[in-house]
């Protein structure tokens, strides 16, 4: 109907776009319109392209190059005849968060040969094994000519999950039949460092670092993560809700990515020990996404009872200023104290109110507070 009606006052549509999803296209193809299909979940080339924790801070969802490549361009649901109204496809690069012409070029490669790829070889002809070693030869070519592009495609993804003795850890690349190095201690793994088989677990402490090779020479980027085993795994929430804190279970830097918790306004985290334990400092990420109204928090305090009713404050870290800047990241909070046998934990952020003027959502009486593991040594 929308088609229709666009169609009604152009006097006639001489060919549609469809970026918004799919279902726009095949609205106005079997309307009888010529249509460029363009959909956001496989043709938008601003958004990540990897790890998210691993990648450019650019872009706010998801487009890996694999899914680029393996875009039916002319839909199951049409017919032979329907179909041939799709005259192409086009790539989408937005650039409100591109400042300079190195961030386009690794937005735009090699994602834009994936895309071509599926506007001139039918869908049951490609091959992802095929194009991949093909890119090889292409990204020599880039190189030579100096022009940055994304490797993330070839970059180890370091993903984990919480187990009862620790972090199980899984590694892997969009690439096939490349070989992934890694190392625990966060040095650069070379052929010699252990060799990725399936996955492991850690129970201590660790910075992974991981790295896929290609015939022995290495490819991709150099991925590394830190991992902490912590002194507040099995402490009891008094909020149920505040028990994924302390899960081990760390969150990706992406709004949507289920570990981050969302706090009350004016929430505090109550940890208890189930032993009198000697504690030092406490360490959490917050989330920086305004432009969903997510804002770190002004300040982080800390307060420790050595009984479990009476509390005294450890530390502080005041981060104000910075919490009003605008933008999609992680902030990290550390607060260090005499070491201190306590049986109980309080932290208590302070969230910013109202949001500030001129912001995505200014007026707001309380900014939204999204916080990560509280790590406890």
């Amino acid at each position: 109907d929308a088609i229709d009606r666009v169609s009604d006052l152009l006097g006639g549509l001489a060919a549609a776009m469809s970026w918004r999803g799919e279902e726009g296209g095949i609205q106005a193809v079997k309307a009888g319109h010529e249509v460029i299909m363009t959909p956001n979940k496989y043709c938008y080339i601003d958004l990540k392209q990897g790890q998210s924790d691993l990648e450019p801070n650019l872009g706010y969802s998801e487009l890996l190059l694999s899914t680029s490549y393996n875009y039916k361009v002319i839909p199951d649901d049409l017919t032979e005849r329907e179909g041939r109204r799709i005259k192409g496809i086009q790539a989408n690069l937005w650039t409100e968060s591109i400042s300079d012409w190195g961030k386009l070029t690794y937005m735009t490669f090699p994602r834009l040969y994936a895309i071509a790829e599926s506007g001139w070889t039918r869908h049951e002809n490609k091959d992802w094994d095929d194009f991949t070693n093909r890119l090889v030869v292409q990204l020599e070519r880039l190189d030579a000519e100096g022009v940055r592009y994304a490797k993330s495609a070839f970059s180890p993804w370091i993903e984990h999950k919480a187990v009862d003795s620790g972090i199980e850890l899984h590694l892997k690349t969009e690439v096939n039949s490349l070989d992934i190095h890694y190392t625990l201690d966060g040095t650069e793994p070379t052929p010699e460092s252990a060799s990725y088989s399936g996955p492991f677990i850690i129970e201590n402490t660790s910075t992974v670092a991981a790295r896929a090779f290609q015939g022995g020479d290495p490819v991709g980027y150099l991925s590394r993560l830190g991992f902490y085993v912590h002194k507040a795994i099995g402490a009891t929430a008094k909020n149920p809700k505040m028990a994924q804190l302390t899960d081990l279970n760390y969150a990706g830097l992406e709004n949507g990515d289920p570990n981050w918790v969302t706090l009350d306004t004016g929430a505090e985290i109550d940890l208890v020990f189930a032993d009198p334990t000697e504690v030092k400092e406490v360490k959490l990420d917050a989330l920086r996404w305004t432009i969903s109204g997510v804002y770190p928090p002004e300040t982080v305090t800390v307060y420790g009872s050595k009984d479990g009713t009476a509390f005294m404050k450890l530390g502080e870290t005041d981060k104000t200023q910075e919490s009003r800047i605008q933008g999609r990241n992680r902030i990290g909070y550390h607060i260090a104290f005499d070491p201190t046998t306590l049986k109980a934990l309080r932290i208590k952020p302070k969230e910013i109110s109202p949001v500030p003027e001129g912001h995505h959502h200014a007026g707001r009486e309380h900014a939204i507070v999204k916080m990560d593991e509280v790590v406890v040594n």
